[in-house]
């Protein structure tokens, strides 16, 4: 009994220590908060199915995603398992093995980030961004362990407080011998401790976790609106898909996601590229550029994406002078990255044609449309709707080049595909809109008004009042109520689509200049020659700005121009006019085309007003004889012909072959209007 009651504390392993407090409830704290943001980057890096997938294509990342995993594994385990029990049992080692796990916590994220920055510099991957948003070495974990470092270290190693707390040096004790121990491990006491513990945990971890649950809050609202402005997208409310990526974009540029935040931007430009908002998807796709410069190496394919989106904007803006760059650019890095048969490959090759079809270089353009159909045609069935693309680039050209038969067969093609193929989010590719064109110039009017009807009752469903799309079925529509005879309907159609084109890019839009030769061809109908002249001399300004004096659409403002001429008796000025539209078109496309056959047309009236009626008359003739080569049937084009040359008969005192001409004239036209429809007739367009 004595014995037992004068035991000291070499003979236990244990004096009387001071109880847990103070600073020492802050160092729980910061403990429990450096074991969350542990937990939370080994728990992210496990789960992550792009962090290993990367991992596996490029040989120094694997390893270093391993020791990272390890090391923060072993640094958890060596807490909660040594340092922790050591802590609350108030042994004489705890301080030490606290230095040891802030020093070793510190070393790890230094030589991790360390190699992250050598991989990032010798590999087109930066890893850092990956996991921890890109700081390098000094990222958030970094600098935290830091910090606990410069405050912990010292005051574990040289407070009085502490060497006078951590005291214990035994694994066991009879505490019921010593009543000073028993008041520190009895029940309460250990109660009370549990619950401070407990507390002070929960703070700690709290406070690590707060930004973890707020990124977990912040990507379940930009998955939620990220995917219903994909709905709504692909359901043609387009103001509503803009409405809710916006939010969506909102909330991945809080987060720390650059991969959110590009995927947004790119859906987001997309959606305004559709909406013809080309300033607002111009801004949205080159953010998206920049982000992805930024987090990949400027050789890989992710790139080509931004690159490829940007040069379509261009084209569709006609802002030509900015493609052929970005394009180029994307296709040297696709060509010297990924498979040469692929798609992506097959994308850039349709840019690099369209570029050279808006500027007339047709067997480039037609080369690099086939280059681009044969290679989707390797790596897709005969019937997926990826080919449309490719059909209705080439069925664009062939009727550009007059070979109708060839852009009938593609146009039908691509449609059929499209009306076999899964709804897709709003592509236009597969529209009947170039297949009714073919139709209408070969004299089919029936058939391509049909078209054009449905055209615009789709777009007037689906787009705005003053969408380039609704502007360009107007253009259609006028063409056809021209044909028709309909003039003031023809005037008031096309006169819109102006509008709406003038109010959306201004009045220098290259690609809206056909609607100005639809209103020049009108006024000349109707007498107004000084609008003529307007219309038709601006459009060939704007043409030559921006194609070159050399150009198909130059010759198209140049014919226009002599035929006011010719009537203002201004024949000098028409025929130097009509020689340069006939030179621009010979080149362009040999000697039968149909364009050709008007500016022979154009010419001989030059000459059928100057008296030289011989020199008229085989230029009419030569002109008939191409419309019927090309066109095959007798549409508005061969009336127009047949009776101006009837003027030409009249003059040589040729009555009664003149009379015959103007006949047949009066009976194709009277063919043609018999197509016309209720709605054309009515103007409800």
């Amino acid at each position: 009994m004595g014995l037992d009651t004068k035991m000291t504390s070499v003979e236990t392993g244990f004096s009387a220590p001071k109880r847990i407090g103070g600073w020492l409830y802050l160092w729980l704290v910061t403990a429990a908060y450096l074991a969350s943001t542990i937990l939370i980057n080994v728990i992210g890096t496990f789960v992550s199915s792009d962090v290993w997938a990367i991992a596996g294509d490029y040989p120094l990342l694997k390893p270093l995603l391993i020791f990272s995993l390890t090391s923060k594994i072993a640094l958890l385990m060596y807490l909660f398992l040594w340092v922790t029990q050591d802590f609350f049992m108030l042994r004489q080692r705890a301080p030490r093995m606290i230095v040891a796990f802030l020093l070793t916590y510190l070393l790890s994220l230094v030589i991790e980030r360390s190699f992250g920055i050598f991989i990032t510099r010798s590999f087109p991957f930066p890893y850092m961004l990956l996991l921890d948003g890109g700081n390098p070495i000094f990222t958030k974990q970094t600098i935290v362990a830091g910090i606990s470092c410069l405050i912990w270290i010292p005051y574990f190693l040289l407070s009085r407080s502490v060497k006078a707390t951590f005291v214990n040096v035994a694994s066991k004790v009879r505490v019921n011998k010593l009543s000073k121990l028993e008041d520190l491990s009895g029940p309460n006491t250990i109660i009370k401790q549990g619950v401070v513990f407990s507390v002070l945990f929960v703070l700690g971890a709290g406070i690590a976790l707060a930004p973890f649950i707020s990124s977990i809050m912040q990507f379940w609202q930009w998955r939620h609106d990220f995917t219903e402005g994909r709905e709504a997208l692909k359901k043609g409310q387009h103001a509503e898909a803009v409405r809710l990526l916006e939010k969506a974009l909102e909330q991945a540029s809080a987060g720390s996601s650059s991969k959110r935040r590009i995927e947004t931007l790119d859906t987001l430009a997309y959606v305004y590229h559709r909406e013809a908002e080309y300033s607002q998807a111009e801004r949205r796709y080159q953010e998206a550029l920049e982000l992805r410069r930024v987090e990949f190496d400027k050789g890989t394919t992710d790139l080509t994406w931004e690159l490829d989106n940007l040069a379509q904007l261009y084209i569709s803006w006609g802002k030509y002078d900015k493609v052929s760059a970005l394009a180029k650019r994307s296709l040297e890095i696709k060509e010297t990255s990924s498979d040469q048969d692929s798609q992506e490959i097959a994308v850039t090759l349709d840019i690099f044609g369209r570029l050279a079809h808006r500027q007339a270089h047709f067997k480039e353009a037609e080369s690099l449309y086939q280059r681009a159909l044969t290679l989707r045609e390797k790596t897709v069935r005969p019937d997926h709707k990826d080919l449309t693309a490719s059909l209705d680039n080439l069925a664009e050209l062939n009727y550009d080049l007059a070979r109708y038969d060839e852009a009938q067969r593609l146009a039908q093609r691509s449609v059929s595909l499209a009306e076999t193929a899964t709804p897709s989010d709003g592509s236009d590719h597969g529209d009947r809109t170039t297949l009714a064109r073919i139709l209408h110039i070969q004299g089919q009017y029936a058939e391509a008004e049909q078209m054009y009807r449905e055209a615009f009752s789709r777009f007037e469903a689906t787009v705005g009042a003053d969408h380039p799309n609704l502007a360009w079925s107007l253009g259609d529509l006028a063409t056809i109520a021209y044909d028709y005879g309909h003039y003031d309907e023809a005037q008031r159609l096309a006169q819109r689509a102006s509008m709406i084109l003038e109010k959306r890019f201004g009045t220098k839009y290259p690609d809206g200049m056909w609607i100005l030769d639809i209103l020049a061809d009108v006024y000349l109908k109707q007498g107004r020659l000084v609008d003529v002249v307007q219309l038709a001399t601006w459009s060939q300004k704007v043409r030559e700005d921006v194609f070159g004096l050399e150009h198909p659409d130059v010759a198209l403002s140049l014919n226009r121009l002599a035929k006011v001429n010719v009537v203002q008796g201004k024949l000098s000025d028409a025929e130097t006019q009509v020689r340069r539209a006939l030179l621009i078109n010979k080149n362009m496309y040999g000697s039968g085309h149909p364009v050709i056959a008007d500016n022979l047309q154009t010419l001989a009236e030059v000459y059928r007003e100057r008296g030289r009626l011989g020199d008229a008359e085989p230029l009419y003739q030569e002109a008939l004889a191409i419309y019927q080569h090309i066109l095959r049937t007798e549409t508005v084009d061969v009336a127009q012909c047949l009776e101006s040359y009837s003027v030409l008969l009249q003059k040589a005192n040729r009555n009664g072959e003149a009379e015959k001409m103007k006949a047949h004239a009066s009976a194709i036209r009277a063919k043609v209007s018999g197509n016309i429809n209720s709605d054309i007739k009515s103007g409800r367009f």
